[in-house]
């Protein structure tokens, strides 16, 4: 709608921007390298203007990164990410109160996004630096508009949490998560669209983030409460989450298993097929990990070291 075409996302960066949103298939090479003249283009327009270009630069170089992440590019899709930090710091520098919320929520978003493309490079420190500051954005943002940005700050929280878990500090990974499940429930309390499959990711990490200090009985029941949150889903939430789904019975099965409720467990690794052959594409990445992970759970439950006595 902006009346200036040049402002105007292409296609191919609107199509991608759909598929990750819904859970659908990622942008093939072609449509990568559209995208690509897009950054080239939208980046001299904003050289050349960052306060009429810059915030479509900004946001138009997180589209890319998480692109190029799904095709496995990793030092391109990192150096989109930290490209679209430094803009939109250049943003707030240039803009003045009047458009520091936007500016400022853009940074949150990059800023998170940017967490997770240092992980996958192992740079574990700075990824966890950049997430606490994206953290602490999205807290003041949501103090102004809870409904805007709450669910921004929940997935910030969950990232954190995970960021926190890795260096081996538990606890406060778990205070992370658990503020985000509180968040979760407030914004199902309000009424909002589509939080389900958000509160649900949230309680298994919560029940991961239990796990890790041996709270055992705990993880469970978090982890069962997210499945039966999954399973409620309507069609299209449960399409876009199903990943999300799927694992979730995982370690839902691994946590029965462990107390050796092993038919229990069998029957959950069933359905976590179950969700696969519904709403799992056989040739991506994603499937063919959940595959093997529900196989190789289901080896160690009928296995007879996992049902013998005191094992």
């Amino acid at each position: 709608m902006e009346h200036d075409p040049a402002r105007r996302p292409s296609a191919a960066a609107l199509a991608e921007a759909f598929a990750l949103a819904s859970g659908g298939p990622t942008a093939d090479r072609a449509s990568e390298e559209v995208v690509a003249e897009d950054v080239r283009r939208v980046r001299d327009l904003a050289g050349r203007d960052i306060g009429t270009y810059g915030l479509e630069f900004a946001r138009l170089l997180l589209t890319f990164s998480n692109q190029l992440a799904s095709v496995g590019q990793r030092e391109e899709s990192l150096a989109a990410a930290l490209e679209s930090v430094e803009v939109y710091r250049e943003l707030l520098s240039v803009g003045g109160n009047s458009a520091s919320v936007p500016f400022s929520s853009g940074l949150a978003e990059a800023l998170s996004n940017l967490s997770v493309r240092l992980g996958e490079a192992g740079r574990a420190r700075e990824s966890l630096d950049a997430v606490s500051e994206a953290e602490t954005l999205y807290r003041e943002l949501s103090r102004r508009d809870f409904g805007v940005f709450g669910a921004g700050h929940a997935m910030t929280l969950n990232n954190q949490s995970n960021r926190l878990a890795e260096e081996g500090r538990y606890r406060e990974a778990l205070q992370a998560i658990e503020e985000a499940v509180l968040i979760g429930r407030r914004r199902a309390e309000l009424g909002e669209p589509a939080v389900g499959g958000d509160l649900a990711r949230s309680l298994t990490n919560l029940g991961s983030r239990l796990g890790d200090l041996g709270r055992q009985g705990e993880a469970r029941t978090a982890v069962a409460e997210a499945t039966q949150i999954y399973g409620a889903l309507p069609p299209e939430e449960a399409r876009r989450v199903w990943t999300d789904h799927a694992m979730s019975l995982i370690n839902f099965a691994v946590l029965l298993g462990d107390e050796g409720r092993h038919d229990d467990a069998l029957s959950v690794v069933d359905a976590s097929f179950a969700v696969l052959d519904q709403y799992g594409d056989e040739r991506s990445r994603a499937a063919f990990e959940i595959q093997e992970w529900s196989r190789r759970i289901r080896r160690w439950l009928e296995g007879p070291a996992a049902r013998a006595p005191g094992q």
